[in-house]
């Protein structure tokens, strides 16, 4: 999938960053969810809280995550009725949706880059967590642990 979010920095100092985002989240989860194929969309909001080792514009950083998403998830599964026993009754397609709020509690690790003469700042990230549905409407969808890779420009 992907998430797009618009962030803005709350605090700042020299040594870490306070942000809060709001976005938009395109899951594309195929059949690595709990059903054999799972996409959707929904939006979310989130805060973060990095860390830098150093003063410098060029530097690593770290820190928690959490983005909480309203998520509405279409999905589809194939259904044996015999399960593992041998019969003659079909295999049948089941579609529907459903509705997940979702909590996405990560470790944040990344890089910032910045030119010296410039007010602009790029940021790659690796953030590796959990995927948590803390609320359902509808079957259950996929959750577990998640890695998520990004890049964000600043200004």
């Amino acid at each position: 999938g992907q998430i797009v979010q618009f962030r803005a920095t709350i605090v700042e100092t020299a040594g870490n960053e306070l942000k809060i985002s709001a976005g938009i989240n395109r899951v594309r989860r195929q059949d690595y969810g709990r059903k054999d194929n799972e996409k959707g969309w929904g939006a979310g909001l989130g805060v973060d809280a990095i860390w830098f080792l150093s003063p410098d514009k060029q530097t690593w950083f770290f820190g928690p995550k959490l983005d909480v998403w309203y998520l509405h998830i279409d999905w589809r599964e194939f259904r044996d009725p015999c399960g593992d026993l041998p019969c003659l009754a079909p295999i049948t397609l089941v579609e529907d949706d459903s509705q997940i709020a979702v909590v996405q509690p990560t470790a944040l690790f990344g890089y910032r880059y910045s030119p010296r003469a410039k007010n602009v700042a790029l940021y790659l990230t690796l953030a590796l967590g959990a995927e948590v549905n803390v609320h359902t409407r509808g079957d259950r969808v996929g959750e577990g642990a998640i890695l998520l890779a990004g890049v964000a420009v600043s200004f």
